[in-house]
């Protein structure tokens, strides 16, 4: 791809492309000693556990030019209810590795768990504090989306609170929209969570470093200006007000054009979606090929999925879309 067609960046979407210590180091001195040069990036959130100061190097070496880490949530009791294994203080061990070695590091959380309270949306104020404080350079908030397939998901639908339909799409492109088109948290509507993105927004960039927090704003919205006028971005920051703009321009646009569909025939697409998969989940669960999942999301983290996935994904089933 470089020598064909000048490529020089290259983002690994790998959830999982930092776990083994020697694997990642091997990696990094084969494009070394191959005289490879590029830039890449681990835009998706990786794992911490094998990143140290040798590791950090390393990647910066081999060209890496910015991380992210998906804790998905400052507050403890939400990781253990979402089933993130994550120890805190590896986190920041790892951080400061990545920071020490000159790496643009990027943070994400997720609001709006089922769950979620204000106490647990609190939480994230003085995590997120620990991490400026640390030398991270983004910040992403997004709201959480009922994936199929997932705990979270099989209990909300079971528990009659997701229908697929329009709406129930139209909620995972806009995960990390400014406003929720949807909230699954039963205390916290729409209008909470929003407000909550952008307390936890502004608590980042406007939080305490060494240039101090009115300077450190400043910079943090220099930056994002500059990024709407250079291809090249070193920070999400930079990407995502570029993005945010674009993409409310292209809504604009959508909104008032004729799509290739018109809204009466997207109703009719999805018409059928909810009542095929309800009859198969149904079909699962009656034949015992699924087991039935609590309606108090809560629950989930004190159960085992293997189990769950090995009876899900037995061979030579099949079910009728429709009764």
């Amino acid at each position: 791809a470089i020598r064909r067609y000048g490529a020089r960046n290259f983002p690994f979407q790998d959830l999982t492309a930092i776990i083994q210590k020697d694997w990642i180091v091997r990696f990094c001195r084969e494009v070394l000693d191959r005289g490879l040069v590029f830039t890449w990036q681990l835009p998706t959130g990786t794992r911490s556990e094998a990143i140290d100061a040798e590791v950090a190097g390393l990647l910066k070496r081999s060209g890496l030019i910015s991380m992210s880490y998906a804790p998905e949530s400052g507050s403890e009791t939400t990781r253990r209810y979402i089933k993130k294994k994550m120890k805190s203080e590896q986190l920041f061990d790892s951080i400061d590795a990545a920071v020490g070695a000159r790496l643009n590091v990027a943070v994400f959380l997720v609001i709006g768990f089922p769950h979620d309270r204000a106490e647990h949306l609190r939480a994230n104020l003085p995590f997120i504090d620990r991490v400026a404080a640390a030398g991270v350079t983004d910040l992403s908030v997004g709201y959480y989306m009922a994936l199929p397939g997932t705990e979270l998901f099989h209990s909300l639908y079971d528990a009659g609170k997701i229908t697929l339909d329009r709406a129930y799409f139209r909620h995972i492109l806009d995960s990390l929209a400014i406003f929720p088109s949807q909230s699954y948290a039963e205390s916290l509507g729409c209008g909470a969570l929003f407000g909550w993105k952008l307390r936890l927004y502004r608590r980042f960039y406007g939080a305490r470093r060494q240039s101090g927090p009115r300077l450190a704003l400043a910079a943090s919205l220099r930056r994002a200006v500059s990024g709407l006028f250079r291809a090249e971005h070193a920070t999400k920051l930079e990407t995502a007000v570029r993005n945010a703009l674009v993409s409310a321009w292209d809504s604009c646009r959508t909104r008032f054009s004729r799509g290739w569909l018109s809204r009466r025939e997207e109703r009719r697409l999805f018409a059928g979606w909810d009542a095929a998969y309800r009859h198969i989940r149904r079909t699962k669960l009656a034949e015992g090929w699924a087991a039935p999942a609590p309606a108090d999301t809560v629950r989930l983290h004190r159960d085992n999925v293997v189990a769950a996935l090995r009876l899900d994904h037995g061979s030579g089933r099949s079910i009728a879309a429709s009764p």
